[in-house]
């Protein structure tokens, strides 16, 4: 797995190396943040993020990638100013391939606030996370969490009756 992990990043790298103007580029850099950030070499994954976020800020990717990289780094007031620029630039998308990056980014946004002692904010983004992820999955997935995450705040607000229906979902 490891061996597997370290040659996904060199090929990473060297793709990265053939030609900064290839269409690919820009998602090269992207996976390669994500690909350091997976092997815990935060400062350089923070570097590619930042490097991906300079090249394209108007792409929903590398906002939500450094939101979170920023956020399990506990830069919590960071992480939301990003986060809330991937959710507008993904939040109704016409293309489904960014849209599905609202999701994450409303979770992420979530944890941001909860972290930062607003726990209402906190569970109106995991619900909105919820609702989405259940519009788009349809399934057990990542809305579950969402709603999992709105009970915690819930309770953690004294709303015991509010946070019942959250876990029976």
């Amino acid at each position: 797995q490891a061996q597997r992990h370290h040659d996904s990043v060199l090929l990473l790298v060297l793709a990265l190396q053939a030609n900064a103007e290839h269409p690919a580029y820009q998602d090269a850099l992207e996976q390669l943040g994500v690909a350091l950030q997976y092997g815990s070499h935060l400062h350089c994954a923070e570097a590619m993020h930042a490097r991906a976020l300079a090249r394209a800020g108007d792409r929903a990717l590398p906002h939500l990638n450094l939101g979170l990289l920023k956020l399990h780094s506990a830069r919590e007031t960071e992480a939301q100013q990003h986060l809330e620029r991937a959710i507008a630039l993904a939040c109704g998308h016409p293309s489904v391939a960014i849209s599905v990056l609202c999701a994450p980014a409303l979770q992420g946004l979530g944890s941001a606030q909860a972290l930062l002692g607003r726990p209402r904010a906190a569970r109106r983004l995991f619900l909105a996370c919820a609702r989405l992820a259940a519009h788009l999955a349809a399934r057990a997935g990542p809305h579950v969490v969402c709603y999992m995450s709105a009970a915690a705040v819930s309770q953690e607000l004294g709303d015991l009756d509010e946070a019942i229906p959250y876990l029976v979902r």
